[in-house]
């Protein structure tokens, strides 16, 4: 009986074990765009960046703020109304493991109809960027606190 129960915690063990490498191996980072657009320009953009995300490799978009690990906010309105441009503000935020949203960084800028696709791209890329130096950040913060992990690897 003790062989067995023995084996069962053997088994239990390499199943988490395996459960945990396959969900840090897959490395895709949950992003959640959060968007009020007022005019079209600024649909057709914010429409863009979110089909780029969806594209990417390293990251997913999900429309749950609650699970998502980083946040994208953006805001965009024609402020003469006569269609042709937008201009937008977006902020990224991280997910704290304490639930609330840090600051990461912010960009406004003005988007011609003819250059959505170009600015969405240029602005995924960012996002790339942000979310990489930020886990870059962290991943030194924890190396600092739990120098043992680094001598373990």
């Amino acid at each position: 009986m003790k062989k067995l129960s023995g084996i069962a915690v053997i088994v239990c063990l390499s199943f988490c074990l395996a459960s945990f490498t396959c969900t840090y191996a897959q490395n895709t980072i949950l992003v959640d765009a959060q968007a009020d657009d007022n005019d079209i320009t600024g649909e057709n953009l914010i429409f863009k960046i979110k089909e780029n995300i969806r594209s990417s490799e390293d990251m997913k978009l999900i429309n749950d703020e609650s699970e998502a690990e980083f946040q994208i906010k953006i805001l965009t309105l024609d402020p003469e109304k006569k269609g042709g441009y937008t201009t937008y503000s977006i902020v990224w935020t991280a997910k704290l493991l304490n639930g609330a949203n840090a600051f990461l960084n912010h960009t406004v800028g003005i988007c011609s109809s003819d250059r959505v696709d170009l600015i969405a791209i240029n602005l995924v890329a960012k996002t790339d960027k942000i979310i990489n130096d930020a886990q870059k950040i962290i991943r030194e913060k924890h190396l600092k606190a739990f120098p043992e992990y680094k001598k373990n690897r």
